[in-house]
């Protein structure tokens, strides 16, 4: 027997198998990370259909009181589901399931143009106070001064509008393994209210 033959062969054997252990490597890579894509969507999907939801049941009331506010945090976080839109990033969950909570925040705003000069009226926000900031919850402007509203919308004189925005910190499950950082995702939706201008909040609960 030729061991030199013998040789050759063992070591394309070796060969073949770190090619396919590279292989299956890479192929596995693709697949969480295409799942990570795929999670990314569904939440930014999510996100946006809870906006949408707070906005119009938020445009159906005739006079907002401070107990309605609550009430429609708690409905966003309900519809969320996992999606964290109103919590402390680190605070602790309830166990079940225990762990901390990622960081959220909903943010009201209500803006009016009662007789040509469009103000944010008031604004409401629950959850991680890292998101009212310039450029995030405070994106609108603030109480008292004129808004900026995305993609230059005017609130018609004599009408008023509800602004109802999301931001909830991801962080996707592959790509956490190389980096600490989270994505914020963020939804934004204008309403008009339906029956009332909302130009104001009522302190207290719904009577």
């Amino acid at each position: 027997m030729n061991p030199f033959r013998t040789s050759r062969r063992l070591d394309e054997r070796g060969a073949v198998s770190v090619e396919f252990y590279w292989a299956a490597t890479l192929i596995m890579g693709l697949g969480l990370l295409g799942s990570d894509v795929t999670s990314y969507a569904r939440t930014r999907l999510r996100i946006d259909q809870v906006s949408g939801s707070l906005a119009n049941n938020v445009s159906t009331y005739q006079q907002l009181y401070a107990s309605d506010i609550t009430d429609l945090y708690t409905l966003g976080q309900q519809t969320a589901g996992d999606i964290d839109v109103t919590h402390v990033a680190g605070s602790p969950k309830p166990t079940p399931p225990g762990g901390t909570y990622t960081g959220g925040a909903t943010v009201i705003t209500g803006i009016t143009n009662p007789n040509g000069t469009t103000l944010i009226a008031w604004r409401q926000w629950t959850g991680d106070s890292s998101f009212m900031t310039s450029g995030l919850g405070l994106d609108l402007g603030t109480v008292g001064g004129a808004p900026t509203l995305p993609d230059g919308y005017a609130v018609p004189a004599g009408s008023s509008v509800v602004a109802v925005e999301l931001f909830s910190n991801v962080k996707p499950w592959v790509l956490s393994m190389m980096s600490t950082s989270s994505t914020v995702l963020r939804s934004t939706t204008l309403f008009q209210p339906r029956a009332a201008l909302l130009s104001q909040i009522t302190p207290g609960n719904r009577p």
